[in-house]
């Protein structure tokens, strides 16, 4: 952390902000040495970053995000993270802080939030020069809010620009088989799609899109699958009752148990037990 190279300005706070739509209470650059890390924690404002060159790992709420040049992220307000550079390739950042009566409708707008932190691969060579002309400007004598606020504003508009800005490039194959790991190792727990999407940092499109690629199934179509697989190997091995099973394999309530296994089954929970033990007494 010592040896992190920061050029940071920090704006006055001043009374006629506090109903403005967007004020900036910082802008600045940082070099983090190799492996640097720093915590930091609820602070009344977000903090948008743009990784200009190198790799680092952000957590927050814990959470972990491995980032790249191109990349951009938030600090959320109120929040507890931390970050840690590469040992190999430490990262540089661009960031400003920012808050205002419309602050989180700009992050919403951007689709970030605590749980979704990130917009991956924007390479662009015009965001990284709006921060070095909001600092330039935040350097000078004199400049007004509104200048400041100006250069934010460029900021986001290119970033809406950029197009797809929650999708993640992944290999197809790859991140399937993490998912499905995922699926199989934690098939006890109700876990939603859109939860699975959050965790693996991509959005529920992609992730639709890249089951329908692999096995031409939508991710919730192949984790009901599983589950009932895993329903009939405890029905066939085990002298539980149905609302255990069910409970096993992630589903809130019993009839939603009986609906799926009949759709995907044919047959009640029931006649699937009476057909296996008629097969085996054979």
């Amino acid at each position: 952390m010592s040896n992190s190279t920061y050029d940071v300005v920090h704006i006055k706070r001043e009374s006629q902000h506090t109903n403005a739509d967007i004020v900036i209470d910082h802008v600045g650059r940082i070099w983090h040495s190799p492996g640097s890390h720093t915590m930091m924690d609820f602070r009344d404002h977000h903090i948008l970053h743009y990784v200009v060159e190198g790799k680092g790992t952000f957590t927050c709420e814990g959470k972990s995000y491995s980032l790249n040049a191109g990349d951009v992220y938030l600090f959320p307000k109120n929040t507890k993270v931390s970050y840690q550079a590469d040992s190999r390739n430490p990262w540089s950042l661009f960031y400003v802080g920012f808050f205002g009566v419309h602050d989180d409708e700009y992050v919403r707008m951007l689709g970030l939030s605590a749980e979704n932190i990130a917009i991956y691969n924007i390479h662009s060579d015009t965001i990284p020069a709006y921060y070095q002309n909001m600092l330039a400007a935040a350097h000078a004598e004199g400049t007004m809010m509104t200048t400041l606020v100006g250069w934010f504003y460029l900021i986001i508009g290119e970033l809406l620009k950029c197009g797809n800005i929650h999708e993640k490039p992944v290999e197809p194959i790859d991140l399937f088989h993490e998912v499905v790991n995922f699926m199989e190792t934690n098939i006890s727990q109700p876990v939603r799609i859109a939860k699975i999407a959050s965790m693996f940092h991509i959005s529920q499109s992609q992730l639709y899109r890249i089951f329908m690629q692999v096995c031409k199934q939508s991710p919730q179509q192949f984790y009901e699958k599983i589950r009932i697989n895993h329903a009939c190997t405890l029905i066939y091995q085990s002298n539980l009752t149905y609302k255990e099973i069910s409970r096993l394999c992630g589903y809130d309530y019993e009839s939603h148990f009986y609906k799926s296994f009949m759709k995907l089954m044919g047959i009640t929970p029931a006649e699937y037990r009476k057909q296996r033990i008629a097969a085996f007494d054979e």
